[in-house]
């Protein structure tokens, strides 16, 4: 079937809606889908509409958006089902639909559409009618009989019969050349079995959740603008119910289920997202958009792993009755309360774009309170961060090759003596390169628990690396986040950008970092003489 006028009826609609460049639009969608207006297929018409559709709703927002789309689907339907002639040849319509009804199986109407509002007939009545007699002659005919009843006529009017295993569709016409309704009706029917399949099963007789059906009739009967609800898909999932029985009905937003969790792991924020789709019908596009203030928090990975472009995960495609799950790290850049938000979005099967919130969730990095008390030696010291204290962290920075080990050094000296920490001994390394470490310790205020920070600066590696070991991932995360923002603050106090030490996020780097021996580690602590600082 040639698609060419149907193309420039779409390019004609689009123009009356956003004017001149609307051409424009089209050639570039279409050149998207490595189409033109003569390869162009009728499998691929719903798709292109869709596409621009998509593409005019910043324009026009969505619900014009969508009016549009319709428009345009009736407008190439009645070129390819409805008029006869080329481009710029005289249109002629060989056929005019009277009525239309699709009819569940055993007789229920379930949707219907007609050229006039009061045609004299009630609508079940016939519905009612046409099944008997479908029944009637199949089951005269006999079992062993494999066709069905596809037509009846009375005088100039034909009533046209199609059917599906739960549905049936029946359209009365009048004129002639009715294999273009006979096809759409065939592809309409297809499309309804698949989309409303689980529905239609065992359907209860609720209109609701099969209100989506409307649409074809409206596209093929053409008799006024099409509502926007017609076009909505079910908003009750009718499959059954894992623990038995029939699954509630659900408000359209309830079908997609946002599940959130928010907990401290390894010196991070994990941000746990579960993605249900309890429709009966696939949902595409799916795309998590997380918004927060990026001044307390730096995004670091997900997992598994997903495309993350602009702060929008990109899900893909969940099919019907599955789940998809994340977890997003979130580095916490200082201590402070903020809000983490979601936004979901998503097509459903025909092709209308919805969205779902995440709920907001609050996370409170708090910083602990330290206070120095008792004795702490070298010994202790080594005990407690290999035998004790199993929550450990760092965060490493990258230091500039014009900055000094010794600059460095003080720089880290200065940010950990911001707290309330007790410097137990310094390390050097002997000669160069330059290598030191610093090692506090503290306890909790409220609930005497131990913490220790070693700063470590290796000249070789141009790192400097900030160490937190504690009972506790919530006093990690939150000292780590003070640390690293006292780390600026030293920074700018002696002049220099805070860009002049760039966190190190890259995994392998990381882990070099934390696989290096630490100098403390390096020798037998009980042969260290007392004192602050030690050369090893």
């Amino acid at each position: 079937m040639i698609l060419r006028p149907a193309v420039n009826v779409i390019r004609s609609v689009l123009t009356s809606r956003i004017g001149s460049m609307a051409g424009l639009l089209c050639d570039n969608e279409l050149a998207a889908m490595g189409k033109n207006p003569d390869t162009l297929s009728t499998e691929d018409l719903d798709a292109y509409i869709m596409r621009l559709v998509e593409a005019v709703s910043p324009l026009l927002g969505r619900t014009k958006a969508r009016e549009a789309g319709n428009e345009m689907s009736a407008a190439a339907l009645s070129v390819l089902y409805g008029v006869e002639g080329g481009t710029g040849g005289a249109r002629v319509h060989k056929f005019k639909v009277v009525q239309a009804y699709i009819i569940y199986s055993d007789g229920r109407l379930i949707a219907h559409n007609a050229e006039a509002e009061d045609s004299g007939l009630d609508k079940d009545i016939v519905s009612s009618m046409l099944t008997a007699v479908q029944n009637f002659v199949a089951e005269s005919l006999g079992k062993d009989d494999t066709g069905a009843l596809d037509e009846l006529r009375y005088g100039n009017t034909k009533i046209l019969i199609a059917r599906e295993t739960d549905v049936s569709m029946a359209v009365v016409v009048t004129g002639e050349q009715f294999e273009p309704v006979r096809t759409f009706m065939a592809q309409a029917l297809k499309d309804v079995t698949r989309l409303y399949g689980p529905v239609l099963k065992d359907w209860s007789g609720n209109l609701a959740v099969v209100q989506g059906i409307q649409y074809y009739l409206d596209v093929l009967c053409l008799s006024g603008p099409i509502p926007l609800e017609a076009v909505e898909m079910p908003v009750e999932a009718a499959s059954p119910s894992p623990h038995g029985g029939t699954a509630e009905e659900t408000s359209c937003s309830d079908s997609i289920n946002v599940a959130s969790e928010l907990e401290f792991y390894g010196g991070f924020i994990r941000l746990k997202i579960g993605v249900k789709n309890r429709m009966s019908m696939v949902i595409t596009n799916v795309t998590l958009r997380i918004s927060y203030d990026e001044g307390a928090f730096r995004y670091d990975h997900v997992e598994p792993i997903f495309d993350f472009k602009g702060g929008d995960v990109l899900l893909g495609n969940i099919g019907a009755g599955e789940k998809k799950s994340m977890a997003l790290f979130l580095d916490p850049l200082i201590c402070m309360d903020s809000y983490i938000d979601g936004l979901l979005t998503y097509r459903d099967a025909s092709g209308n774009l919805d969205t779902v919130k995440m709920k907001r969730k609050l996370v409170s990095v708090v910083c602990p309170m330290l206070f120095t008390n008792g004795e702490m030696n070298v010994a202790m010291l080594k005990r407690m961060v290999e035998a004790e204290l199993h929550q450990q962290d760092t965060r490493a920075f990258k230091i500039p090759p014009d900055m000094t080990g010794e600059t460095a050094l003080a720089i880290a000296r200065a940010a950990v003596g911001r707290h309330d920490l007790k410097m137990i001994r310094e390390f050097r390394r002997k000669g160069e390169p330059f290598a030191a470490e610093l090692w506090f310790h503290a306890r909790i205020k409220g609930r005497e628990e131990k913490v220790v920070v070693r700063t470590s600066i290796i000249k070789d590696a141009g790192v400097m690396e900030l160490f937190v070991a504690s009972e506790s991932l919530l006093v990690i995360t939150g000292l780590l986040a003070e640390l690293r923002h006292d780390v600026s603050a030293e920074l700018e106090k002696r002049g220099l950008p805070k860009e002049s030490l760039q966190q190190i996020t890259d995994k392998n780097a990381l882990t070099e970092v934390l696989n290096r021996v630490p100098l403390l580690m390096q020798g037998d602590p009980a042969e260290f003489p007392p004192g602050e600082t030690e050369q090893r």
